[in-house]
């Protein structure tokens, strides 16, 4: 469900970025992309096969990992360094950049 929200979301937002320029926004369709924001959203259903959710350790192994750039082939970069969590976990490129120039955007988490 969050998978589709997010694709929801993504099309969105990039229907309104393609086309703001060219025409002006109903309050209507304002209306209807301001409530597809993640904060406008109820919380997510907890997912009963993931027995360790609410676990801190989980989260801080997770969390370590994400950041931990030895399991890139070079070593050099992490999780984080493309899906930049300040950036809505994307690098804000057009195209990405990880251990080669690849032919799309990166895409968030």
């Amino acid at each position: 469900m969050r998978v589709r929200f997010c694709a929801c979301v993504g099309v969105a937002l990039l229907l309104w970025t393609a086309t703001a320029a060219a025409q002006d926004w109903s309050d209507a369709e304002r209306a209807v992309i301001a409530s597809l924001r993640l904060n406008q959203q109820s919380p997510a259903v907890p997912d009963p096969s993931n027995a360790v959710a609410a676990n801190p350790a989980a989260a801080a192994l997770g969390r370590q990992l994400f950041f931990d750039p030895r399991f890139s082939r070079n070593g050099a970069i992490s999780c984080a360094t493309c899906h930049d969590p300040g950036k809505q976990f994307q690098d804000g490129l057009p195209r990405g950049t990880g251990l080669a120039t690849v032919e799309r955007r990166t895409m968030p988490l």
